[in-house]
């Protein structure tokens, strides 16, 4: 099935969009793909379920890729959530779609595993803005199951590659005490991301299926 195929299958509605209608994707069940002009992708703290302040700048989302909608991050209790909103360009079209139907297996093909990959890699590199990738040793995983990794040492990914990891043993994504993973847990990783192992551990990788 080709790519608009797909879209077309998915689609809830199509419509034009300028800069002064932004769109907060903050429901896991919808997405929302760039048919002409771009989105720029902005981080921003939530009250009550609605955007109080646009914070960085996380990537401009082209024609021909999606944007994913997600519910608000809930950082510590002293902080606001954290949720995204896109500006569209002028005059821009955007289909906003049913997520759950990319997920179907008569559409679920190469340009949705594109679509993912590309939405991953993206806030990867904002989720890392200013942080310095690990001075330890990094092994680059391949898409296969339980390799031994030493403690003290780090795994990341090969370049323009985006695989889900999982690990028999708690890691740190980046490095941070506060973002510490639970073994079993699947998270997408990209070569700007890694994790840290602080005892031996068995790693997993798969590609996006």
């Amino acid at each position: 099935m080709s790519a608009a195929a797909i879209i077309e299958h998915v689609k809830r509605r199509s419509f034009a969009i300028g800069a002064n209608q932004p769109i907060l994707l903050n429901d896991p069940a919808h997405a929302f793909y760039v048919e002409q002009g771009h989105l720029d992708l902005f981080a921003v703290e939530m009250e009550d379920g609605e955007p109080s302040n646009r914070s960085p700048f996380v990537g401009r989302i082209p024609a021909g890729s999606i944007a994913f909608g997600a519910p608000p991050l809930e950082p510590a209790a002293e902080h606001c959530s954290v949720g995204f909103q896109a500006i569209p360009a002028r005059a821009a079209v955007v289909v906003e779609c049913d997520r759950a139907g990319l997920a179907d297996a008569e559409n679920f093909d190469l340009d949705v595993t594109i679509w993912i990959d590309d939405w991953v890699f993206r806030l990867s590199e904002f989720v890392v803005r200013g942080r310095r990738a690990p001075s330890r040793d990094v092994r680059l995983l391949e898409a296969d199951p339980d390799v031994p990794c030493p403690a003290a040492s780090a795994v990341s990914v090969h370049h323009s590659d985006v695989l889900w990891v999982s690990a028999d043993r708690p890691m740190r994504f980046t490095g941070r005490a506060d973002l510490l993973v639970e073994a079993g847990a699947l998270l997408p990783l990209s070569e700007r991301n890694w994790f840290e192992l602080d005892t031996d551990t068995a790693v997993s990788a798969i590609h996006t299926p």
